[in-house]
Parts: structure tokens; C-alpha cells; sequence
């Protein structure tokens, strides 16, 4: 007698086929361990579940897919709650003194990309070091493209005392600061705050770009690269770390994406446009100083502002300030190159979205303000004779 079971070799096959096509369509959330919104192929905040015993650590088990390499002998790193840019956790990497490296863990992505974005959030106490790795991305068969640190003492930098993240290729190595743009950023001058790092690599077209703090440092430079796609990232420490002390570094919000990420987005649906605030001269002011800076800060709690979308008129012209702060926070400054007019009226608009898809738009603020009349009397002539007859 044969028993039949089509019934229990159904749900098999239909539980086999979704299980195939949730990998198959949704690769991208193998590496998704954050609150983050969004569709990417690695996300991670640390701030879930536990990790291993003394994790990461010299060949401990896997977190959040995340491998610690089995070479180097680097000193163990831990998940701290003192130091994080959002939730709960931040991962500490730590190089005890004389130690030439940190842990290196490493995870895998997914559907080999030739282009990949890489955001990231990055704080450091201190500088115990001349140069060190600090991302590598690897082809399938080695570690191809680096993103370094670099002293300005060491090798061929134009700046002096400085300490700058760079773009970093093997065969032959080609760094950045030898050709910086005008806004180079020395993290000598950046320690103990969180710091935005966003790295684009094209290795299909062998190009970089680097912002930090949202701040172009290069635009599609070029580098020799082989013409290959992504298997894995690693965060890394190694090289010249270690040389003269020990040293921690932290990273948070790590996200690698196909596509544009942008600064950390806030969970949940944002509604809320920016909005501003501290305007000076204040609105309607009256009797100010013709020689007056003018300066506002947008503010957005949500996803934050979006920097490129800020746009100043002053008396109808469209005029280009100066935008400094965070996305929580833009501090907008326009220092006007001629003085205004003694008892000028000056009209000032600005418009701003924020980085929500699609973008919440803040209604046009405008205002005016007063500039002092000149009650200085006019001088005595001199030189004048007077013929009395």
C-alpha cells in the first residue's frame, strides 16, 4: 500500500520557492541589521542583540555577519554605549601600543557591484599614528581599493600637520592630498565629534569620490584600479598604527549601497519640512548697520536638510553664502561685498527642502529689515572766503 502525500510535498516545494525568491529579491537585506530605512546590501548600527564573547576579536564567531579576520593578532575591539552617533552602540576599534593593527572584520555583499556607495560616521579621540588602512574593498581574489589614512609628514602630502582620509589603490599608490581641492579636511582639527564620511568607488569607470561633513574633497579622480566588482568590505586598522601610543577609533550608521545614501536618515516617515530660526538682523529690524552680516539657521529634526537645495535672495538677487553645521542644524552666513544704503530696505528670502524621498519643501521665509538713516551732519566746508562788502 502506497501513502500519498502531495499535500505535505506542496508546502515543501511552496515554502522552498519563497525562501529562493526572498534570497533572490531581496539580497539586499542579508546585510540590513539597522533602523535605518532603507533597501541596502550592508546596514549596520550595532545597536541589536548581543555579541560574541570579547567580540570582535582574533577569529571569534560571526555578528551581524560581520567575520573578524583569523591573522594579525590585532587587540580585541568591543561594541561601546560611551561613544555612538545614534541608538545605543558604537563599534570601538582599539590598537594597544606597539601594535601594528586592530581586528579587521569583514562582510560579504552581495550581488558583486562594480558601483558602490559607503557612508559612514567616524570618531576619533586621538591620533597615535602616521598612516593606518581603514577600508578596504575587496575583489574576489584580494583586497583592491583602500581608504587611508595619511600624515602630511609622511611621503609626498602639500599640506603640513595635518591628517588626511584618502583614496588609497595598489600598482601604482596614487593619494589625494597630492592634488587637494580647497576644502581639505584635517581630522587633526576634528577630534572628539562625529564625523560624516561618504565614499563613492566606481570600478567599472576606475573612479573615487570622497565628502566628509558633506564637503567635496574629490569628485571622479582618478586612480588605477583593476576593473573588477565588490565581494566584501572590511573595516580595518592596520599599517602604521600603534606607532607611537595606543589608539581607539570608533564608527557608526555603516551603510554600503548601490546607489546615493546621504547623511543618516531618522526612523520612521518624515512629515516635517525645515524650518528657521536666529535670524540676524532679526525680521523687521530697523536702524541696522549698513556694514551688517546676514545670517539664519535652518533646522530640520527628521531627515535633516538637505545642503543643496538652500537657496538665499537678497533684494531679488540670488547670492551664495556661506553654509556651515550638520543637516539637523545649517547655519546660513552672507557677508554682502558692498555696505548697504544709509535708510535701505533689504529683502531677504530663503528657500530649503529636506532629504526625505520626496522631499518635505519649506515654504519660502521672507523677510525684511532696516537700515539705519545717516544722521551724521554734513561738514563745515573749509577753504572758503567769504568777500564782505
Amino acid at each position: 500500500m502506497r501513502v500519498r502525500h502531495e499535500g505535505s510535498l506542496c508546502l515543501i516545494l511552496v515554502l522552498t520557492l519563497q525562501a529562493l525568491l526572498a534570497a533572490t529579491l531581496l539580497p539586499s537585506q542579508a546585510g540590513a541589521v539597522c533602523a535605518e530605512p532603507g533597501s541596502y546590501l550592508v546596514c549596520e548600527d550595532w545597536d541589536s542583540d548581543t555579541p560574541p564573547a570579547n567580540w570582535p576579536c582574533q577569529g571569534c564567531p560571526s555578528f551581524h555577519g560581520w567575520d573578524p579576520a583569523d591573522y594579525g593578532g590585532g587587540a580585541n575591539g568591543h561594541l561601546t554605549t560611551v561613544y555612538k552617533n545614534s541608538g545605543t552602540r558604537a563599534l570601538a576599534e582599539y590598537a594597544a601600543n606597539g601594535n601594528p593593527n586592530t581586528v579587521d572584520i569583514y562582510h560579504a555583499v552581495s550581488g558583486s557591484p562594480r558601483l558602490v556607495h559607503i557612508r559612514f560616521y567616524l570618531y576619533l579621540t586621538s591620533i597615535n599614528f602616521t598612516c593606518t588602512h581603514l577600508i578596504f574593498l575587496n575583489t574576489a581574489s584580494t583586497a583592491e581599493v583602500a581608504l587611508d589614512f595619511r600624515d602630511c609628514r609622511d611621503q609626498t602630502y602639500k599640506q603640513c600637520d595635518g591628517m588626511f582620509l584618502v583614496p588609497h589603490s595598489y600598482g601604482p599608490e596614487v593619494w589625494q592630498a597630492n592634488n587637494q581641492g580647497t576644502n581639505p579636511f584635517n581630522w587633526r582639527n576634528h577630534l572628539n565629534e562625529w564625523v560624516l564620511v561618504e565614499w563613492r568607488v566606481d570600478l567599472a569607470n576606475k573612479r573615487s569620490s570622497l565628502w566628509i561633513n558633506e564637503t567635496p574633497q574629490l569628485i571622479d579622480y582618478s586612480i588605477d584600479w583593476a576593473d573588477s566588482s565588490v565581494s566584501d568590505i572590511i573595516v580595518s586598522g592596520y599599517r602604521c598604527i600603534g606607532t607611537s601610543g595606543a589608539q581607539y577609533y570608533y564608527i557608526d550608521d555603516f551603510v554600503v549601497s548601490t546607489s546615493y545614501i546621504g547623511p543618516r536618515r531618522a526612523s520612521g516617515v518624515d512629515t516635517s519640512a525645515p524650518t528657521t530660526s536666529g535670524h540676524s538682523p532679526a525680521k523687521n529690524a530697523t536702524g541696522v548697520a549698513a556694514d551688517t552680516n546676514i545670517s539664519l539657521h535652518v533646522l530640520d529634526s527628521g531627515d535633516g536638510v538637505n545642503r543643496s537645495s538652500i537657496v538665499m535672495t537678497v533684494n531679488g538677487q540670488t547670492v551664495t553664502p556661506t553654509i556651515t553645521g550638520s543637516p539637523a542644524d545649517y547655519t546660513v552666513s552672507y557677508n554682502p561685498p558692498v555696505d548697504f544704503s544709509p535708510g535701505q530696505t533689504v529683502t531677504v528670502t530663503l528657500d530649503a527642502s529636506d532629504l526625505h524621498n520626496p522631499p518635505n519643501v519649506m515654504p519660502r521665509d521672507s523677510y525684511r529689515f532696516t537700515v539705519a538713516a545717516d544722521t551724521t551732519p554734513p561738514a563745515a566746508p573749509t577753504g572758503v572766503r567769504v568777500n564782505v562788502q
